[in-house]
């Protein structure tokens, strides 16, 4: 199926091209409301993570109080054994420990340690990865709204007959093959779109 960039060159109306990049300035439209989603759950995402590995640090924190007896020292007697550590963690606020040090210390559990450990790699690996994504999502909004001001442009002079339908073939076919993204024969709306309808 031939792209926008490839059917438009067929158009020799000029009424029927300025429907054309109506229609086209619609899909542009459709692939900027997409990657404002995708942001959205990114940001969902990231926000769900990074509660996650919060939550963890506060069970490991919650923890060394009671190994401690209660709220910092208090409640001994109880039932509860005090932790004694020769690296200073005793006299520690537990608010005050840093994430990374909650990994060594004796009263955190096993099991809020390796949750400590999955949650902080998760929300590592996320964010390095989205940093990436993110880029990629900018660049081609950039290119949505060059792409958008071409046929801005071209509407109206279509119009007036300041420009003709070739003139209006060769500035698209230059655009998709200079100045966006992708193969020759399509631009970022094509590349959006059509990552859209390859999701699962």
């Amino acid at each position: 199926m031939p792209t926008f960039v490839e059917a438009v060159q067929t158009v020799s109306d000029p009424a029927a091209l300025r429907r054309r990049l109506t229609e086209r300035i619609d899909a542009i439209g459709e692939a900027l409301d997409l990657l404002e989603s995708w942001t959205e759950e990114s940001r969902d995402t990231q926000t769900e993570l990074a509660s996650q590995y919060d939550a963890a640090k506060r069970l490991a924190r919650d923890e060394i109080r009671s190994a401690r007896g209660g709220n910092d020292g208090e409640g001994e007697g109880k039932g509860v054994e005090k932790v004694e550590s020769a690296d200073g963690f005793e006299d520690e606020d537990p608010e005050e420990i840093p994430a990374v040090d909650l990994l060594d210390h004796p009263a955190v559990a096993d099991q809020t340690k390796d949750r400590l450990r999955e949650y902080s790699t998760k929300l590592s690996v996320y964010l390095n990865r989205e940093e990436s994504y993110g880029a990629a999502r900018s660049a081609l909004i950039g290119a949505l709204d060059a792409e958008l001001d071409l046929y801005a442009d071209l509407l109206p002079k279509l119009e007036t007959g300041e420009a003709s339908a070739a003139d209006a073939h060769r500035r698209i076919a230059a655009f998709a093959r200079e100045e966006a993204p992708g193969p020759a024969n399509r631009t970022a709306a094509d590349v959006v779109l059509e990552a859209e309808v390859d999701e699962p």
